[in-house]
């Protein structure tokens, strides 16, 4: 197997395509920036993208996330903010594989994530999927005794304070988040 069988296997496969993941797997190093690039073009496709591609960049997205490539997360990011996209990606399951791949995939770099989280116009699955993984942020932060969680927090009260009638993605997300964080 080289790199574009082991792409296509997953383009067509009807079922789990374990060999063509474990052959990237196997050949990371060959395989992981031409892996980052199949991921470019699907988001320059954005919404135009088939159910095919967005589906072959969930599995891609799962790889990134086994090898924690953080420079996975701006393309995931991008994506999950366009309607309907993180479903085509992750067959209905978005929220909860999302959160997951995006703890995995984390730079660092809150801002991002914030940001998409108050997006209202971003997948509303995806928003979701993003508080909850602000939430696995700060609490894996605070078992490692960084400041990310006193920052998630800090955003949690600031973002609380201001007005947001109307939005209840953004206040179910909050509260998903808050609880899971242990914030009274």
């Amino acid at each position: 197997m080289n790199f574009r069988e082991a792409v296509k296997g997953i383009l067509d496969a009807d079922e789990f395509p374990e060999s063509a993941l474990r052959w990237l797997l196997t050949n990371w190093d060959e395989s992981c920036n031409a892996l980052l690039q199949t991921l470019a073009r699907t988001v320059r496709d954005g919404e135009n993208a088939s159910d095919e591609a967005f589906h072959q960049a969930g599995y891609l997205f799962f790889l990134m996330a086994e090898k924690r490539e953080t420079r996975a997360l701006a393309p995931l990011l991008s994506l999950i903010r366009a309607p309907e996209c993180a479903d085509a990606m992750f067959l209905g399951n978005a929220q909860e594989e999302l959160a997951r791949i995006v703890v995995s995939l984390f730079d660092g770099d809150l801002a991002p994530l914030m940001a998409l989280a108050e997006d209202q116009r971003a997948d509303i699955e995806g928003r979701m999927a993003v508080f909850a993984a602000l939430a696995g942020i700060g609490i894996l932060d605070e078992a490692e005794g960084r400041p990310l969680r006193t920052a998630i927090e800090a955003w949690l009260s600031g973002v609380a304070r201001d007005s947001r009638p109307g939005d209840t993605v953004f206040w179910g997300g909050w509260a998903i988040c808050a609880a899971m964080m242990g914030l009274e």
